[in-house]
């Protein structure tokens, strides 16, 4: 491997990144960051932060480790300034508030406006919305009543592996 790319790399814990980076160079027999790989990283901070259950050491994100900051890293961060997704300037100037801590009257009158509204069919069609869930427990529930509303019958299937053992 030559180039090593993670996305969604604000979801990575500080210490897997470390742990990652000694993997590398324990795999790679190199002294370098990351084995000598070049690492891209893909991310916005400004997303969801690395995940921890209770009792875990709290979640860092990955330019708290010790790797992140060693100038042999030679990290180049580019930042995209132009956004494809949304193309509601009001919608786009309320998720800016929200990354930048910034939210203020007219973000809360916005968000307000739109708090438990039905989703319009003729504007949607027939998509059903995500929904967010703070805890597992909860995502749970939800998965659980959709699974037991499957009618096929349950299909299993056996797995193989092959190869020296430490590496499968």
């Amino acid at each position: 491997t030559k180039v090593l790319i993670i996305d969604e790399i604000s979801m990575l814990h500080h210490f897997r990144f470390d742990m990652l980076n000694r993997l590398a160079q324990s795999f790679k027999r190199n002294t370098k960051p990351f084995g000598g790989m070049q690492i891209v990283l893909c991310g916005d901070f400004f997303q969801l932060p690395p995940i921890s259950r209770y009792g875990e050491q709290p979640a860092f994100f990955v330019y708290q480790s010790k790797i992140w900051n060693d100038p042999a890293l030679n990290l180049k961060i580019c930042y995209l300034k132009e956004q494809h997704r949304q193309n509601d300037d009001n919608y786009l100037s309320l998720l800016n508030t929200i990354r930048s801590n910034e939210v203020d009257e007219d973000s809360l009158i916005y968000l307000k406006e739109r708090y438990n509204q039905e989703i319009d069919p003729e504007i949607f069609g027939d998509i059903i919305p995500t929904k967010l869930y703070s805890h597992n427990e909860d995502v749970d529930k939800i998965n659980l009543k959709e699974l037991s509303a499957i009618k096929s019958p349950e299909e299993f299937y056996l797995m193989d592996t092959k190869g020296r053992p430490p590496l499968v």
